[in-house]
């Protein structure tokens, strides 16, 4: 049994504009990265976490995963909690997915942990959303995600 997590650790505001040197929809930040406001993870507006002062808690969590991942009731606004279990031979396969608006505006930390007899052990990864490349190539047609969904503001 693998217990999965992920969690929107930052995002970024702006636009995104078409690159003619590079050939695809590049984004141009106006704000960020703008750290997670949820400073435990709660998925409540607690005292001092909103540090923009717009009353909620940005971002919320923008990723889950899929695959043969059960997601528990850990899960919250800002923290998605999953359980897989693994093959005969040790291993699991699963998905992070997230909304096409969401690549390229915010990063993800995921982490897995396995508790066997005795033995525990524990990985994280950090990583930008990516976004497919044929979703921001053709200079004709406007991705999704045009303005981050964070929105284009100056400051975090």
């Amino acid at each position: 049994m693998i217990n999965l997590r992920v969690v929107t650790t930052s995002y970024t505001k702006g636009i995104r504009e078409w690159d003619t040197d590079k050939g695809f929809w590049a984004i141009e930040p106006t704000a960020g990265p703008c750290a997670n406001e949820d400073q435990n993870l709660n998925g409540k507006l607690d005292p001092g976490e909103d540090e923009n002062k717009n009353g909620d808690l940005d971002p919320r969590n923008v990723a889950t995963f899929s695959g043969n991942v059960e997601t528990t009731e850990e899960s919250n606004d800002s923290v998605t909690v999953g359980r897989i279990t693994t093959d005969e031979r040790g291993y699991a396969d699963f998905y992070v997915v997230y909304g096409t608006e969401f690549g390229h505006w915010a990063s993800v930390s995921l982490t897995a942990e396995t508790q066997t007899t005795g033995t525990e052990g524990s990985q994280s990864r950090s990583f930008g959303l990516p976004v497919a490349q044929e979703d921001v190539d053709t200079k004709d047609e406007t991705p999704v995600g045009a303005t981050s969904p964070f929105g284009d503001g100056a400051s975090c």
